[in-house]
C-alpha cells in the first residue's frame, strides 16, 4: 500500500558558531538582495545536507550547489524559482518522486524562512527553518529549524466525533499534508491516509467514520516576521452528520440480517405511501421485517421525501445499527429494473440526526445511526421513533418505484 509519512524533524543543524569577516561581510551583501528567486538560490545552494535524511538516493552539498546554479547535476535536475514564486525543485534524475523543495518566506533583514520539503517516493518531510544573515553571540548558527505547530488528531476533526482509544489524543503528523504556498503554509490531514489506518487497525468505531467529518485545515501567514495561525473550514465540509453503509456477507450464525429478524414485536413500523398489489406481491409497510417480501413507495415520481418509520416497542436495547436489503432483491434482474435507495435522512423523535449514504449494490448492507465515534449519540428507548426519508436515488433501469426489500435494526429480544 501507497503510504504517506509526514515527519517533522527535529534535529538542529549548525553550520558554525563562527565566521570571518569576509563570510560575515558575504552573508550582510546576501541579506540586501531583493529579487527573491536569486535570494532564495543563493540560500538554497548553502542548505545543510545533513538535515536531508529522507532521501534514498542522498546529494552532495557540492551538487547542490551546481544544480541550482546550473539547473543540472550529474544526478539531479532543478526547476525555478520563477518571477511569480519563489520556488525551488531539485528533481532526481533516475527517480521523478525524489525531489527537494525550497520555498522562500523574506521580509525581515535579520532572517529568511525556508519551507522544504523532501520526497521519495513513500515519505515526505516537511520543514522550516530560520536562515540567519547576520551570525553573532545571539545567534551563533546560521541555520535553526523553526517547528510548525504540533497537532492532535482532534484538531481536523467535526467537535461531534471522538475518536477511539488509540487514535484519541494523538499526534497527526503522520497523516499531514504540508501545501507550501508563496506566502503561506496550509497544514491539512490526509483522509485517505487516516481512514485507511482506522479500517486497518484493530479498534473497531462501531460504524463508518465518513471522510466530510474531517472539518478544518490550519494556514500559517507569513507576515515578514513570523507565521500567523489561522484556523479554517475544509473546501465542501457539511455540517450534516454522514453514516455510510458497509457491505455485508451472508451470516451463518443465526443472528439478524440476511436471516429471519426474531424480533418482529420489538419494533412496529409505518410507511408514508406504499405500492398497490402487482399480480401476488403485495408492498406493505410489514414487509421490511422478512428478508423475503418489499415494500415500495407508491407516489408518482421516484419517490424523493417518502419515509419509513419504526417505533421501538420493548425495553430491550435496540435500534442504533440497522441492516437493509436495497432494491427489489428477489432477483437480479427486478433489482437493476427499479429504483434503489442511494441518501436517507434520519430524525430521531422528529430531531434530524444525520444522513445515510447507501451502496448501489443488492448485497445487504449495514449501518449505525449512534456509532462510537459521535459525542453525542442518539437515545434509543421503548417509544421512540426513528424516520428514514428517501433524499435521493439510483435509477433502474425500466419502473421508476424505489424498492427496499429487508430494512431492520440489528439486535434481538433475548
Amino acid at each position: 500500500m501507497k503510504r504517506l509519512t509526514y515527519v517533522i524533524v527535529l534535529a538542529f543543524v549548525a553550520l558554525s558558531c563562527k565566521t570571518k569577516p569576509d563570510d560575515q561581510n558575504q552573508q550582510n551583501e546576501l541579506g540586501s538582495i531583493k529579487d527573491p528567486g536569486t535570494l532564495l538560490e543563493s540560500i538554497a545552494s548553502q542548505y545543510p545536507v545533513a538535515a536531508l535524511d529522507e532521501l534514498v538516493e542522498p546529494i552532495s552539498q557540492e551538487e547542490l550547489a551546481d544544480v541550482i546554479a546550473d539547473g543540472e547535476s550529474e544526478h539531479w535536475t532543478s526547476s525555478g524559482p520563477s518571477p511569480d514564486r519563489p520556488e525551488i525543485v531539485v528533481r532526481n534524475k533516475s527517480a521523478s518522486d525524489k525531489l527537494i523543495r525550497f520555498v522562500l518566506y523574506h521580509g525581515n533583514p535579520i532572517l529568511a524562512m525556508i519551507g522544504v520539503q523532501q520526497e521519495n517516493a513513500q515519505v515526505t518531510t516537511t520543514e522550516v527553518w530560520e536562515y540567519w544573515f547576520k551570525v553573532d553571540q545571539d545567534h551563533p548558527e546560521r541555520w535553526n529549524q523553526h517547528l510548525l505547530p504540533d497537532y492532535k488528531l482532534e484538531s481536523f476533526f467535526d467537535e461531534r466525533v471522538t475518536l477511539p482509544g488509540d487514535f484519541h489524543g494523538q499526534s497527526s503528523k503522520p497523516y499531514l499534508d504540508y501545501k507550501l504556498g508563496a506566502a503561506s503554509i496550509t497544514i491539512s490531514l490526509n483522509k485517505w491516509v487516516f481512514m485507511r489506518e482506522l479500517e486497518l487497525n484493530s479498534i473497531s468505531l462501531s460504524g463508518s467514520l465518513d471522510p466530510a467529518l474531517v472539518k478544518y485545515k490550519y494556514v500559517l501567514n507569513w507576515n515578514g516576521d513570523d507565521f500567523s495561525e489561522e484556523k479554517l473550514k475544509e473546501a465542501g465540509y457539511d455540517e450534516g452528520l454522514m453514516f455510510t453503509s458497509i457491505v455485508i456477507e451472508p451470516r451463518t450464525d443465526g443472528g439478524p440480517g440476511v436471516h429471519e429478524f426474531d424480533c418482529p414485536h420489538g419494533v412496529s413500523v409505518k410507511t408514508s405511501s406504499k405500492l398497490d398489489k402487482q399480480g401476488n406481491y403485495t408492498y406493505d409497510a410489514s414487509n421490511l421485517l422478512t428478508p423475503q417480501t418489499a415494500w415500495s413507495e407508491g407516489v408518482e415520481g421516484e419517490g424523493i421525501g417518502e419515509w419509513v418509520e419504526f417505533t421501538i416497542t420493548t425495553d430491550f436495547h435496540i435500534g442504533s445499527s440497522w441492516q437493509i436489503g436495497n432494491g427489489n432483491t428477489r432477483n437480479k434482474e427486478v433489482w437493476a429494473a427499479n429504483n434503489r435507495v442511494k441518501k436517507m435522512k434520519v430524525l430521531v423523535d422528529e430531531k434530524v440526526v444525520g444522513y445515510v449514504m447507501l451502496a448501489n449494490a443488492m448485497a445487504y448492507q449495514e449501518f449505525n445511526i449512534a456509532p462510537g465515534w459521535l459525542t453525542e449519540s442518539p437515545v434509543f428507548r421503548k417509544g421512540t421513533k426513528i424516520r428514514f426519508v428517501i433524499e435521493e436515488v439510483y435509477k433502474g433501469s425500466k419502473y421508476n418505484d424505489t424498492v427496499i426489500s429487508y430494512f431492520v435494526p440489528v439486535g434481538n429480544c433475548g
